[in-house]
């Protein structure tokens, strides 16, 4: 559980909290007003930057909006124009094959066509037997049965080859210009998408070119604000040690070394000054033990003694205490820490701490810089 709040009084504590920023400016240097000057001029500066890099951004993502759709649109185009592609050059395929074979057939017909005139050219020139000389010649019934038989034959033969080759030419020539009925159409259809692709494509190509100027000045506003940032901050941390250093020196303390950036793991311990976490009490969850070390560094730099009354909490302990079911310290982002109720904000941000809590009852509550309320 916690540790009771101990009674003893703070001497000049409402009076140290209420120095101000303004109060700080008031005592200026003029080399710590130059300071603010440049710091000033800087933020300043920065703060266009940001602006331009959000006006450019704005308009980047207008055109990065219709670019995505066109996208979208483009890649629906092509799922359709792969397949308008396929059949086309099924067909011509299967267009290939019937003229090949039409052709194939072209040239049987004309053999048989030879044939044929070769043999009615030698039936003139030597014209077969007709029915008197075979029953003339023929040396009894079966030899005449037998001639008889061989003409039908062949005239039959000659009759069924030529309608064969006939039809199949037939078939042949209907199936090409079918076909070719076939291409033509699907040549309209591919030809269709494959326009309709590239009027997208061009107007997808067009948005980019003007969204690429924006993409290009975002990224030289966001090089120049990293460049000044880089600038700016040992400025801003040099003038935040001499404003933490006026407002320590106004509130009657002093500084004992300089205010350091890195701060080691918390390590409890039995100095007259830092972070004492109370017996009960618990800095090991969450924020806490970095919130720990940020105290225990200000209250040996300021030879403060800081009593940690209360860390982390479940959230029904919270509200058993006066607290809330949701509040930093069932999350384990806030320490309630006596001692620390005269120390002016200026100086609590250099320690990476804050009092977001205003009131003298939350004067002791502290998290750290950038935490969730």
């Amino acid at each position: 559980m916690d540790a009771p709040r101990p009674r003893r009084l703070l001497c000049g504590a409402a009076t140290l909290a209420a120095v101000s920023a303004a109060s700080v400016l008031l005592l200026a240097t003029p080399g710590q007003a130059s300071l603010q000057n440049r710091v000033a001029a800087g933020q300043a500066r920065e703060q266009a930057l940001r602006a331009r890099v959000a006006a450019q951004t704005t308009a980047a993502d207008d055109y990065a909006g219709s670019v995505a759709s066109l996208t979208a649109r483009l890649s629906e185009i092509d799922g359709n124009l792969r397949p308008a592609q396929a059949a086309l050059a099924s067909l011509q395929g299967q267009l290939s094959q019937a003229t090949a074979h039409l052709n194939a057939l072209d040239g049987e017909r004309a053999v048989s066509r030879a044939a044929l005139t070769a043999e009615l050219v030698h039936q003139y020139e030597d014209p077969p037997p007709d029915i008197v000389e075979v029953l003339t010649e023929a040396t009894g019934f079966a030899n005449l049965l037998e001639e008889l038989t061989d003409l039908r034959d062949e005239e039959r033969e000659n009759r069924q080859l030529i309608e064969q080759v006939r039809s199949e030419t037939g078939a042949a020539r209907s199936a090409k210009h079918h076909l070719a009925a076939l291409e033509s159409h699907q040549q309209v259809i591919t030809a269709s998408v494959l326009a309709e692709h590239n009027e997208v494509d061009q107007l997808r190509e067009s948005l980019l070119e003007r969204e690429l100027p924006h993409l290009h000045a975002r990224s030289t506003a966001e090089r120049e604000l990293a460049v000044l940032e880089r600038e700016q901050a040992p400025l801003e941390r040099q003038l935040a040690q001499i404003e933490a250093r006026s407002a320590i020196s106004g509130a009657g303390m002093t500084l004992y070394g300089p205010i350091p950036t890195v701060y080691p793991p918390f390590t409890p311990h039995d100095g007259p000054y830092g972070f004492f976490p109370a017996p009960g009490t618990n800095y090991t969850y969450g924020e806490e033990p970095t919130i720990a070390a940020h105290l225990d560094a200000l209250g040996r730099l300021l030879h403060l003694h800081l009593i940690g009354i209360s860390g982390y909490r479940t959230p029904a302990h919270s509200v058993a205490v006066g607290g809330f079911a949701d509040d930093p310290h069932t999350r384990g982002q806030a320490s309630d820490t006596p001692g620390i109720e005269g120390v002016p904000q200026a100086v609590l941000s250099e320690f990476g701490l804050w009092r977001p809590f205003p009131g003298a009852r939350e004067a002791d509550h502290t998290q750290l810089v950038g935490s969730p309320l």
